[in-house]
């Protein structure tokens, strides 16, 4: 009987750990959307596979954060926003090309700036910097 409760104990034990390992492979990272524009937009909107990032309004020159968001780092995402103008814009964007991996996710940010022009940036930026 101990020893089944012992093999049990280890089983679970041995279990946690592999799940708490598997979760390692999601993020230690925020995502991070700033409106670099003079107009507030609406239906702001980031996802990549499983994972969507809605704020959905953003005033000038304001950001909106999503923390630790439970999903992998993306190889690209789209992002999607209206214009006071009623306009609504989309943009697919490579992050990973164009951001690399950090080993240091759990104090940065992945921040998606949508700019005036209707483009978007992507970079990483330092979280112990702001």
């Amino acid at each position: 009987m101990k020893t089944r409760l012992r093999g049990l104990v280890a089983s679970c034990f041995f279990g946690l750990l592999m799940v708490g390992a598997i979760g390692c492979n999601y993020s230690r990272y925020s995502v991070v959307i700033h409106n670099d524009t003079e107009g507030e937009l609406s239906g702001v909107e980031i996802s990549w596979g499983r994972h969507s990032s809605k704020p959905n309004y953003i005033s000038p020159g304001s950001s909106k954060r999503h923390a630790f968001p439970n999903a992998s780092f993306p190889e690209r995402a789209t992002v999607k926003w209206r214009t006071p103008d009623g306009v609504l814009h989309e943009q697919r964007i490579e992050v990973r090309t164009k951001v690399g991996w950090h080993n240091r996710l759990s104090s940065s940010d992945l921040v998606f700036t949508i700019q005036e022009e209707g483009s978007v940036e992507v970079r990483f930026e330092d979280s112990n910097a702001n």
